[in-house]
């Protein structure tokens, strides 16, 4: 097998603002799935309370729903999967399990919604990467590596397992959701930027 380089999970330098996902099972038990922290220069005080900024933040959640039904989709057409994986309206505490999406200001929620996480397959809504770029491996000792998608699948062409194969095809034309949240949300609060804010990715 040719040589891949691992890479180290991404230490993040802790911001004043934030967006975190986490999901919540059937237990109530929360878990987190991913927290980014980040800094927007030039930051235009109150951007984050104002009406816009709540139709910003919804289209964040709407553009990762979109993700994991793609990815759903998938998972149906490999393993024969004749379950619909669809959006219901949002009835907070209606949910045998449930994502969790918020932003936040000094650790202060300013944006919080919840969604169903019950109509998506357990394999794709328990392995959640919103940067659908990163392969991770964990050996028997608990140790994780990560290695680039595109790398990883390169230097495997022909011979993926198969459960590899169906990441590929889930991740492979995706994009990552992550730098896009942060990036949007720096356009939208920035003094700079208030007028470029980028187009909502399609999944």
């Amino acid at each position: 097998m040719p040589e891949i380089k691992s890479q180290k999970t991404n230490s993040y330098t802790e911001g004043r603002f934030e967006f975190v996902l986490t999901i919540v099972d059937e237990s109530g038990v929360e878990s987190p799935i991913c927290i980014r922290n980040f800094q927007i220069p030039n930051y235009f005080e109150g951007s984050f309370y104002r009406k816009e900024f709540t139709a910003l933040a919804n289209s964040f959640v709407e553009a990762i729903k979109r993700d994991l039904e793609s990815k759903s989709r998938v998972h149906a057409w490999y393993y024969c999967d004749t379950e619909e994986y669809s959006n219901p309206s949002v009835k907070p505490g209606s949910f045998a399990c449930y994502f969790k999406f918020s932003m936040r200001d000094n650790k202060h929620v300013v944006y919080e919604r919840i969604f169903d996480a019950s109509v998506y397959p357990k394999s794709v809504r328990e392995h959640v990467d919103l940067t659908n770029r990163i392969i991770k491996f964990t050996t028997r000792y608990g140790e994780t590596f990560n290695y680039n998608k595109n790398e990883y699948f390169e230097a495997n062409k022909g011979r993926l397992p198969q459960e590899m194969y169906v990441l590929k095809s889930m991740i492979n034309d995706k994009n990552d959701l992550t730098s896009y949240i942060i990036d949007t949300t720096v356009k939208f609060c920035s003094r700079r930027n208030r007028n470029t804010i980028s187009k909502i990715p399609r999944t």
